[in-house]
């Protein structure tokens, strides 16, 4: 059923009956109520989970281990030819000297941007050919990018992005990065895997969820697509101004660079693996938890205003709230100071979490008004990774471009 699901392209689905169709919902609705992290904490019943996971199946987390990371690449907002970027459907301009068919390394392949539009359910009618549909949360919207992909070959061509492992992120009014959602969804552009007769298309989507007022005041939409060997960057939606990377990890948006405001680099431990966007785990993880989560905010009004008490006691109330029961954080250190003229914020902690004890550092720096860039470490108490975390915050610098 999973490898079915997760088809972009291709066949019928066997027909089932309605045992067959009740045992498949209880075994995807129980695999993904319990990796989803948007989910409620109260229970549910069996039921309710069905019910639920029919609307919601894209909200499961299914992190796809990444070894290895490339630098990003410069686009300059033309083509390879020297002709500027061509209009896109919803205003913007192609800020990419590659087109997306040519950046997954697909030749003969078109894939075509045909606007974008919000919704609180997608498809909004789910026929017979749907068979998953999702709903947003309270409170969201369901931002869906419409591409078609057309094979313009003379002959039968293999589109496989599925094997790519792309990851879609979406900028919102320069604000801070929204990751595509991974769905179930069978036109769902990142587990599109088929072949396409010459002249055939596809039409396939990327979703996003966004809150209410993102949606409200849109603007200004880029995105950005990136691969464990590149990167590409469109501006769909606003100035169409080309947003430059550099050669190492590091938060940045166009206007930091128009405006010659702070960029924070850093080096994380080799061995930790990206499993999801900002997020580096253990290579022996599960058995291994360490984990370090990196997060960059374009409206972070909170950090530099926290005491070493009132920071501990919002982490224990989110974490009560994450894991039911009474959390007690311990702070060893929460140091105030700057790095080259940015304002910083070390933290250091533990806490337990059932038999577990966990050790944790938190740094934070301020890159421009209400802009900051957070990086967290995590393991158990005494484990391997003191010094590897320790390198990795002797390596964060800020430069100004």
């Amino acid at each position: 059923m999973m490898t079915a699901a997760l088809c972009g392209c291709g066949g019928k689905y066997p027909e089932l009956t309605d045992d067959d169709e009740q045992a498949i919902l209880k075994y995807a609705a129980t695999l993904l109520y319990e990796n989803d992290q948007n989910r409620d904490s109260r229970l549910m019943t069996e039921d309710e989970m069905i019910l639920a996971m029919q609307r919601r199946a894209a909200h499961a987390y299914m992190p796809e281990p990444e070894p290895t990371k490339a630098p990003e690449q410069d686009s300059d907002g033309e083509h390879a030819d020297g002709r500027p970027g061509d209009d896109l459907i919803g205003g913007g301009e192609v800020v990419e000297t590659r087109t997306l068919a040519e950046f997954f390394g697909l030749p003969g392949i078109d894939i075509s941007y045909q606007g974008y539009f919000f919704t609180k359910s997608y498809p909004e009618d789910a026929g017979d050919e749907f068979y998953f549909a999702m709903d947003a949360l309270y409170g969201n919207e369901l931002l869906i990018l419409q591409y078609t992909i057309t094979n313009q070959n003379a002959q039968a061509a293999q589109v496989d992005i599925l094997n790519l492992k792309p990851r879609f992120r979406a900028f919102i009014n320069d604000g801070s990065q929204i990751n595509a959602l991974t769905t179930l969804l069978l036109d769902d552009m990142k587990t599109t895997n088929c072949t396409l007769e010459p002249g055939e298309s596809r039409a396939v989507v990327v979703v996003f969820e966004v809150t209410e007022a993102e949606a409200a005041s849109m603007q200004q939409l880029r995105l950005t697509v990136k691969t464990e060997e590149d990167s590409w960057t469109v501006e769909l939606l606003g100035s169409g101004e080309p947003v430059s990377y550099n050669g190492e990890e590091g938060y940045q948006t166009a206007e930091n660079l128009d405006q010659g405001m702070p960029v924070v680099y850093y080096e994380l431990p080799e061995e930790f693996i990206e499993q999801a966007d900002g997020m580096y785990f253990a290579p022996d993880y599960p058995n291994d938890t360490a984990n370090i989560i990196v997060v960059s905010s374009e409206d972070d009004q909170e950090s530099f205003y926290y005491s070493e008490k009132s920071y501990c006691e919002m982490l224990e109330d989110v974490y009560e709230q994450l894991y039911g029961y009474e959390v007690t954080v311990s702070c060893s250190e929460f140091t105030k100071s700057e790095l080259n003229g940015c304002r910083t914020l070390l933290i250091r902690l533990s806490y337990n979490l059932l038999d577990v004890e966990l050790e944790q550092v938190a740094f934070v720096v301020e890159t421009g008004e209400n802009r900051t860039t957070g990086i967290t470490y995590t393991q158990v108490v005494g484990g391997p990774w003191t010094d590897a975390f320790n390198a990795s915050l002797d390596s964060i610098r800020i430069e100004t471009r």
